[in-house]
């Protein structure tokens, strides 16, 4: 594999600093969760209710998150957050090493945080097109993505090694360790545009303008409204599979190391695809991509409703990885390949915080579902539901040209 980005330094520096930031934000997760349970006498009902917060604070912060990406200099965004985002977590640090933390203060933490990240991965997805040509997105989009999903996967692992080894305290210092080598990384890489400037007026009117610009601009394409939809339709999906899989294991006597199996055969689906995005056809168009990918990922969640033993299965779940990837990076490609970059973070930012919104509805909805079907049926509603979405995709008109052109208007106009 050549991967040819990879030598250009901005875009290695930016890779490689987001690959340990990430690897640093695992082993707080691992770290923050068993820290929880210790001073809750194992009450995983804190857990819960501790991330449901994370949840909430995301769900808020997401909406604002676009303007501020939009209307400020992406590179300080980047570094003003990962900088507040590393003071937290060495304080988070330093109570826990003098034993001097309880759950307000944990649940407050968790709470900041939550609104720091959607700020922080907005203004990523924003900087990306300003990192590589136009025709580069989708590769770019699968090393970054590749290489942070290497580090999700080590992270779990390391993370219980360290916590039993070290304590909680050693992954929240390598977790605030993690956040100045991305501030370094994003202090040295260039981007190939001027348009990084804040704008000449960045008030709390002018955010709000932003934002109102950005609605104006997606419901004016038709393009992008189809693309929203899908994007939406991938999340619930995703989110309506979530319950179903411990429970699909769980009843076919896999158990939870079978569960295991299973979303690693995922990962490493989705992993093999990201870093394989360099040999994707090129005249292929990345809504084509994308909706093979939803039928690879459909025809597969039907087998699994299909099929009872363990091997056939995992096989299954690594085509559903590859799917998976094959149908969430060209949506990313897409969206930064057809909006104005100075309206990238309001439009993505309104699209993917509704679809997270919405996800918890369809784990409610498919967990109800756990008890008045079978879950190898829902396996296969689901899959079918999803082969139907492709293939319409495949007829709809404002998928049958490209997005570079249809756009193009839009795209240059100020």
């Amino acid at each position: 594999m050549k991967y040819r980005l990879l030598k250009e330094r901005s875009f290695f520096l930016y890779v490689f600093g987001q690959t340990v930031s990430v690897l640093g934000d695992g082993l707080y997760l691992i770290a923050i969760m068993w820290l929880i349970l210790k001073i809750t006498n194992n009450k995983g009902l804190a857990v819960g209710g501790a991330f449901s917060v994370f949840s909430i604070g995301e769900l808020i912060s997401g909406f604002i998150a676009g303007p501020i990406a939009d209307n400020f200099n992406k590179k300080k965004i980047l570094i003003f957050t990962d900088f507040l985002r590393a003071i937290i977590v060495f304080l988070l640090y330093f109570l826990d090493t003098l034993n001097l933390i309880n759950m307000f203060e944990i649940v407050l933490i968790l709470f900041i945080l939550s609104l720091l990240s959607p700020i922080f991965s907005t203004t990523q997805f924003t900087l990306i097109p300003l990192l590589v040509e136009k025709d580069e997105l989708l590769e770019a989009n699968g090393i970054l993505t590749g290489f942070t999903r290497i580090s999700q996967i080590l992270a779990p692992s390391l993370g219980g090694i360290l916590v039993a080894l070290l304590g909680y305290s050693t992954c929240f210092l390598i977790d605030a360790i993690s956040f100045l080598v991305s501030i370094t990384t994003i202090i040295f890489i260039r981007l190939k545009t001027s348009q990084v400037k804040e704008k000449a007026t960045n008030t709390v009117f002018s955010l709000l303008e932003s934002f109102k610009e950005g609605y104006k601009f997606l419901l004016s394409s038709k393009f992008l409204m189809v693309l929203s939809s899908y994007a939406l339709i991938v999340n619930l999906l995703g989110g309506a599979l979530q319950p179903l899989i411990p429970i699909f294991s769980e009843k076919y006597n896999f158990g939870s190391q079978g569960y295991g199996y299973m979303m690693s055969a995922f990962s490493l689906g989705f992993l093999v695809l990201s870093l394989s995005t360099e040999f994707l056809p090129k005249k292929v168009s990345e809504t084509h991509l994308m909706l093979y990918g939803l039928t690879l990922t459909s025809i597969s969640l039907v087998l699994c409703g299909v099929f009872k033993e363990l091997i056939p299965i995992l096989i299954l779940f690594f085509i559903i990885g590859l799917g998976n990837g094959l149908t969430n990076l060209p949506i990313s490609a897409l969206f930064q390949q057809t909006v104005k970059i100075e309206l990238l973070g309001v439009v993505t930012s309104f699209v993917f915080t509704i679809a997270q919104a919405l996800q918890p509805v369809s784990m409610v909805v498919s967990g109800y579902l756990t008890e008045k079907l079978s879950v190898s049926s829902l396996f296969i509603f689901i899959g079918l539901f999803a082969l139907l979405t492709s293939l319409a995709g495949f007829a709809i008109p404002a998928f049958k040209t490209s997005p570079n052109v249809t756009e193009s208007k839009l795209i240059r106009s100020d």
